[in-house]
């Protein structure tokens, strides 16, 4: 007999568990998020004061600009290096945040540069690659894509009918375009 059709009726569920030992159940914390201090919008209160955020990315910027690494910058603030990149990426000033992209690629293209493993080149080249993806959505204008239109060739002269809804006044659509920019304020 090749084939054997299952006596279990179609309807009935059986967990693919059934009959294995579950150990206790672990009572889990609170997450950090849920326990964190919020203000009255609701938004989420800052660990760190302004006055250290306006210092550590001024001197991000600085040290970028010389090569230095974010995570260096972050260690001396004390502060996690996810944060000093979301502070530097939230920038107002898009040429400071501009700046901050250009540092990031042109330290994995050394990084690429330099490597001397395939694993080494390669995690250098991902990282670029992650860095030019984000650089393309939060600094558009600098990194996304350019649209240009490049016309070979004549370019065709625009033949414009104007349509008056006045019955009082005909309209005189004999205009060339030389005799156009001298008529217009008429």
């Amino acid at each position: 007999m090749p084939f054997s059709v299952s006596t279990m009726p179609i309807n009935e569920h059986v967990r693919i568990d059934e009959g294995v030992k579950r150990g206790p159940r672990i009572k889990l914390k609170p997450h950090q998020m849920e326990t964190q201090a919020r203000n009255e919008a609701g938004r989420f209160i800052t660990h760190y004061s302004p006055e250290l955020r306006e210092q550590a990315v001024k001197e991000a910027l600085i040290a970028i600009e010389a090569g230095v690494r974010v995570s260096e910058i972050a260690q001396k603030h004390h502060i996690p290096t996810y944060t000093l990149h979301s502070w530097l990426i939230g920038t107002n000033a898009s040429a400071m945040r501009t700046q901050f992209f250009d540092g990031q690629c042109s330290r994995n293209l050394e990084e690429i540069r330099e490597a001397q493993t395939p694993l080494a080149l390669a995690r250098a080249r991902e990282e670029l690659s992650g860095w030019l993806k984000v650089a393309a959505v939060r600094d558009f204008a600098a990194y996304g894509p350019k649209q240009e239109v490049t016309h070979k060739g004549e370019i065709p002269v625009l033949n414009i009918t104007v349509v008056s809804n006045s019955v009082d006044k005909p309209v005189d659509n004999s205009l060339t375009i030389e005799q156009a920019p001298d008529n217009i304020h008429k």
